[in-house]
């Protein structure tokens, strides 16, 4: 992968996990823990981060895959 897609991948990563995170948060808020919503949405955020976590490593090191 280039840096640009890398970088673009760190955005949709970074934009999912906050999705999620707003998801998380609403479904909470709502009473809605209960039926799994709130379980869903913090398991797609914690993926989210791992990934971007390894995305930024990846960054950092000037990896380069073509």
């Amino acid at each position: 992968m280039t840096r640009k897609q890398l970088e673009r991948l760190a955005r949709l990563l970074t934009d999912t996990a906050q999705t999620a995170g707003t998801i998380e948060l609403r479904a909470l808020a709502g009473g809605r823990a209960d039926d799994g919503i709130a379980a869903m949405a913090s398991g797609l955020r914690t993926n989210c981060t791992s990934c971007l976590v390894l995305v930024n490593g990846l960054m950092q090191e000037g990896a380069r895959c073509e």
